[in-house]
């Protein structure tokens, strides 16, 4: 459950053990609804999303994007060479 999840990131945070809460491939309802939670049970807040971002996949720049610059999120995007396969390190036979 989401709750519970935010409260063990929360408790780890209080203990020194994390600095931060971040999340990866949420989509904007998903941290929407752990804001709200957060913000409910007085946790830490969402500040990071790691989502999967290159030429071919970006479906984040429709509301992934404009939902964290509202909300204070940022994104640590991964996979921006689509695995190698922009770098040319693939070819045709």
């Amino acid at each position: 459950p989401l709750y519970e999840t935010l409260r063990a990131i929360d408790d780890l945070i209080r203990q020194g053990k994390v600095q931060y809460v971040g999340v990866s491939e949420w989509t904007a309802t998903q941290m929407a609804e752990g804001l709200g939670t957060a913000d409910r049970y007085l946790l830490d807040r969402i500040v990071v999303n790691q989502p999967i971002y290159n030429m071919f996949e970006r479906y984040i720049e429709k509301e992934v994007i404009p939902f964290g610059e509202r909300n204070g999120i940022g994104q640590i995007v991964f996979s921006p060479l689509a695995q190698g396969l922009l770098t040319g390190k693939y070819t045709s036979l």
